[in-house]
């Protein structure tokens, strides 16, 4: 009768781990099936949970099949042969190949080894790829059917709560200690369950922090479970074998045993030591000694870290606020260095970085980091490596860059505006509705007369256009009729620049800073940003990019300080720095196509003016000459026609006295004066019929040194 209520104790076991088994692998699939529908990371989580621990149960369940088969087999035995008093499991020729003892003792000895070392490894792995695919999940701003998937959850951990303490209180049996592995897994199941259907509550008021974060622990738990099996394994081959003591295998969790709460720590702490050393070590003075003061030794450690918060180190950037039950110290301000305060909570600290310069940036967001406000860096071979990098406007930075509407104060660029309105943004006045001093101001300016200095008239083609204080009018002058046309609004020409400006603070007034306002560092940010747009408007693009930097972070420091004075922040402005001014990226390309038709244009206008300076110049140099030499010939021809008229009248009086004596001395000086420099030949050839005369045309020599000596004129 004992033996069949030992062998019925072993099949309920069986039929409970089966039942184990069922509910994780359908468990697991309705964890995915609801995933889909609400997209709650903690229940595709819980999913992964529910599948891993079904190896548990499965193994559980062959572990007590075997182990029913073995007693079934020795019960046998036993009725074969009651005469025999030696029927012991570990008696070496009563194990036959084939029997159930042998096959148990190789499944304890070799399958459940592997088994172990295979659910550790997968466990880190699967924990591992979870882990690694959640950096990518963002916390979800949207949950559908939340209440429905609360419900499921909530029956999860019902039904698991409720089979796992069955389990877990029946396997303080002997017969029934397998199931101690699963239980435990499957309590923690229950309790896993329970958080994510808080979670899906949770979100649905809108809540979705915890759900995010908590399914990021149940990766972490899978992780801790495959390290402590492989532990387990490893501590398992050098545990000393002691006989009649019992086995506790590699895949049964300690971690998860002290999880549900079954044992103490201690106790399971001893039992562990008891059990991995093969002797009672929780039975030792030592251990006997530290089990009665661990309780004291934990008051003193607790009480003296309690004292330790009466100790306040203030470091050198620092400054420290006190509150007393709630209520700030104005007069303990705490200054870098060794201070003594009440315990928590009596006193609380606070502490501001007062000391250090913080840093403000406008006009870009880091890709990186979401806030702008950082504290000043120190210089660093990073930092001053990222300074040697050239940075052109015309391409991506690291960063997002916002824009900021900068006014255009050229009238062609008003001109442009304004003469390309579209019809809608016009309005078309009847002659009374002209104003007349319009009209009177059109009559003089035609008349060449200035206009009144409160209206501005800027005239193209046969378009007038007219503003006054309060409007622009357009006045269309073709075919003899005037046109008014009144702005719907005043409106400027405006362009975009990217510009980026760092605010650098420091805190001066702790108690302003830290209780005046909820968010000092976003309301310093609003009041710069605010105070940027403001005058950013109001300046012109082109001074702002040449010549007008400097003088614009003198006016933002002093704007952005009389806002905080008055808001009472607590901060003083140490500097407004203007980095980058630059037009948007995306339109880099035409605005420098601009600057270079800009640049060729006033190019081409100096080259004219050099050309222009250059051709009056020689114009004038050329008529100076051209009149100089002008009055040179007339003066030249003036005095020598009267010379030759006086001369002619003097040679005609040699004539008149000289006769023909004057006309040969003439003829022979005018011999004399051309043969001077000539070669004269005189022949005397009475009859050149009968003489040929050779004449040598040769330069005579004159000396010795102008003879030709040379051989061949010796030879000859």
């Amino acid at each position: 009768m004992e033996d069949t209520q030992y062998n019925v104790s072993f099949k309920k076991a069986e039929w409970i781990a089966l039942l184990s088994l069922f509910l994780h692998l359908l468990f697991s699939g309705l964890a995915f099936l609801l995933y889909h529908w609400n997209h709650l990371e903690s229940v595709f989580m819980l999913g992964w949970f529910f599948l891993a621990g079904s190896p548990v149960w499965f193994i559980s369940l062959l572990h007590l099949r075997q182990k029913r088969r073995s007693q079934e087999e020795v019960l046998v035995e036993k009725k074969s042969s009651p005469e025999t008093d030696d029927n012991s499991l570990f008696k070496e020729n009563s194990l036959d190949p084939f029997s159930a003892l042998t096959r148990l003792t190789y499944f304890e000895k070799w399958i459940i080894p592997g088994f172990t070392f295979t659910l550790g490894v997968f466990l880190l792995f699967l924990a591992g790829k979870l882990i690694f695919q959640y950096r990518e999940v963002e916390i979800a701003q949207e949950i559908k059917n939340a209440p429905i998937s609360a419900a499921f959850l909530v029956g999860f951990s019902f039904f698991s709560l409720l089979v796992s303490k069955f389990a877990l209180g029946m396997s303080e049996q002997k017969n029934w200690r397998f199931l101690r592995a699963g239980g435990s897994y499957l309590f923690i199941n229950a309790g896993i369950s329970f958080f994510c259907a808080l979670g899906a509550i949770l979100a649905r008021l809108k809540w979705f922090e915890f759900d995010y974060y908590f399914a990021l622990l149940i990766p972490l738990l899978l992780g801790i479970l495959g390290l402590e099996l492989l532990l387990n394994l490893l501590l398992d081959v050098y545990r000393p074998r002691v006989l009649n003591q019992e086995i506790r295998f590699p895949y049964d969790s300690r971690f998860l045993e002290l999880c549900t709460g079954s044992r103490g720590i201690l106790s399971t702490a001893a039992q562990t030591l008891d059990y991995q050393f093969g002797f009672q070590v929780s039975e030792t003075w030592f251990y006997q000694f530290f089990e009665k003061s661990i309780v004291p030794l934990l008051i003193f450690q607790l009480s003296t870290l309690y004292l330790l918060s009466c100790i306040v180190v203030v470091k050198p950037q620092e400054q420290v606020i006190i509150e007393r039950f709630g209520h700030p110290l104005e007069e303990k301000v705490l200054f870098p260095g060794l201070h003594f305060k009440w315990p928590w909570p009596i006193e609380v600290i606070y502490r501001y970085p007062a000391n250090q310069i913080q840093e403000l940036h406008l006009g870009i967001q880091d890709q990186e980091e979401e806030v702008s406000h950082v504290f000043f860096p120190m210089m660093d071979e990073t930092n001053s490596e990222k300074k040697k990098k050239s940075i052109i406007f015309t391409h991506e930075h690291n960063h997002l860059e916002n824009h900021f509407l900068i006014a255009n104060h050229s009238q062609q660029a008003k001109k442009d505006y304004l003469f390309n309105l579209e019809e809608e943004d016009l309005q078309v006045l009847k002659k009374e509705q002209v104003p007349l001093a319009f009209v009177q101001a059109l009559r003089r300016n035609g008349e060449s007369i200035s206009p009144d200095p409160m209206i501005e008239i800027i005239q193209e083609d046969q378009e007038w256009l007219v503003r006054d204080s309060q409007s622009y009018y357009i006045i269309n002058r073709q075919n003899g009729e005037n046109k008014v046309y009144k702005l719907q609004e005043q409106t400027v020409p405006v362009n975009l620049l990217t510009v980026h400006i760092v605010v650098r603070y420091l805190i001066d007034n702790m108690i302003n800073y830290a209780y005046k306002h909820g968010n000092p560092e976003g309301l310093i940010e609003g009041v710069s940003y605010r105070e940027a747009t403001q005058y950013l408007a109001s300046v012109d693009m082109v001074t702002l990019l040449t010549t007008g930097r400097l003088k614009a972070t003198h006016i933002l420091l002093e704007r952005i300080q009389k806002e905080c004075n008055t808001n009472e922040l607590g901060v003083k402005i140490v500097q407004v720095a203007i980095l980058e001014v630059h037009p948007p990226i995306p339109v880099a390309k035409s605005f420098e196509g601009v600057i270079e038709a800009l640049e060729e244009k006033q190019t081409k206008i100096a080259q004219a003016e050099t050309y222009r300076k250059k051709t009056v110049h020689l114009t004038k140099a050329e008529q100076k000459k051209l009149i100089q030499e002008a009055t040179t010939y007339l003066y030249e021809k003036q005095h020598l026609t009267l010379a030759e008229s006086l001369m002619f009248k003097d040679i005609l009086k040699a004539y008149e006295a000289g006769g023909r004596n004057f006309l040969a001395r003439k003829y022979l000086d005018t011999l004399e004066k051309h043969i001077k420099k000539q070669r004269l030949y005189v022949l005397n050839v009475p009859n050149t019929s009968k003489q040929t005369d050779i004449i040598n045309l040769e330069d005579q020599a004159s000396s010795l040194t102008d003879l030709d000596l040379s051989e061949e004129n010796n030879h000859e």
